[in-house]
């Protein structure tokens, strides 16, 4: 008869397993733990491995599986390597990576499987996974999902092809995600668009280590992310931003420009009006003057002829 192998892990215990689901019985509010239920084929070396795992805070786990491994974050945020992943977040991970996971603050609760099973691979494959790169998206399906992994997981029943099931509910969790594919991405790509977005939504006011310590990532990663990606240091980006900031102040508000210089961050309306001039060659109330003038001149042009014949 086919069985299945169940594990419980809390943290700061030793593990006990059991051929029973009774080892789930135990409450588990505020505890950090791990339930896994593994199956190995009859006599062959497939397996099928789908686990539970509340996170506890500040705590780091490393790994090299010889086989597929797909995340899925419930709750919480979660690190995977450098990438921080969120509630409803995925990552598929192939067996030539070795992936990080670590917390933060917090307990992430995610769900995870793995496999080496050569037609559940082919499906990945076929749905745009890549045996050389780690793939991360987010899925809407998250409470779909989530029942999948609560099903197998405590729920498996006694008298069924246990083989056949794992294969069913892993290929089942693969399409979930296979109908967001269109949102994968990359850990690197899904990471140099958020440190982008961080730098745009404040207007330029970082630093390089700031975004680097935000993201997780050191210094010389974010430049070599920048560089890959941009061709362009992050240095270079940053005042870029911040300069197209400045420049919208200038011409959209009346604000002065020691208000503009504490807005974007500088000590006081001489550095930033050198650092203007230094990017556009130009002063910023020259800029702000010239752009009045001519905005005047557009107005007066249309007063003076409508149909602008």
């Amino acid at each position: 008869m086919q069985t299945a192998r169940y594990i419980r892990h809390v943290f700061g215990k030793p593990r006990i397993s059991s051929d029973t689901l009774d080892i789930f019985s135990t409450a588990t509010d505020g505890i950090s733990y791990q339930d896994v239920v593994k199956y190995s084929g009859l006599g062959d070396s497939v397996l099928y491995t789908m686990g539970k795992q509340v996170f506890p805070k500040n705590y780091e786990l490393s790994n090299s599986p010889l086989r597929w491994l797909i995340v899925f974050v419930a709750q919480g945020n979660l690190y995977f390597g450098s990438d921080r992943l969120a509630a409803g977040d995925f990552v598929v991970v192939p067996p030539s990576h070795v992936h990080m996971l670590s917390s933060k603050n917090e307990s992430p609760t995610y769900y995870w499987c793995t496999t080496n099973d050569e037609w559940l691979i082919n499906v990945l494959l076929s749905c745009g996974y890549n045996a050389d790169e780690m793939v991360v998206g987010h899925t809407e399906y998250s409470r779909e999902i989530v029942d999948i992994f609560e099903k197998v997981i405590y729920s498996l029943h006694h008298g069924v092809d246990i083989r056949i099931y794992f294969v069913g509910q892993i290929a089942g969790i693969i399409s979930y995600f296979s109908k967001d594919i269109v949102k994968t991405q990359k850990v690197s790509e899904c990471l140099i668009e958020r440190c982008l977005d961080f730098i745009e939504v404040n207007r330029g006011n970082v630093t390089v280590d700031g975004v680097a310590n935000w993201h997780h990532i050191s210094r010389r990663y974010l430049y070599t992310l920048f560089k890959e990606y941009r061709n362009i240091s992050p240095t270079e980006y940053i005042m870029k931003i911040r300069m197209q900031a400045a420049d919208k102040y200038l011409l959209t508000t009346n604000f002065s420009l020691s208000k503009i210089a504490e807005l974007l961050g500088y000590s006081d309306y001489k550095h930033f009006t050198r650092a203007y001039k230094n990017y556009y060659s130009e002063s910023p109330l020259k800029r702000r003057n010239d752009y009045k003038r001519q905005e005047g001149n557009d107005i007066k042009k249309t007063e003076d002829d409508p149909a602008g014949e």
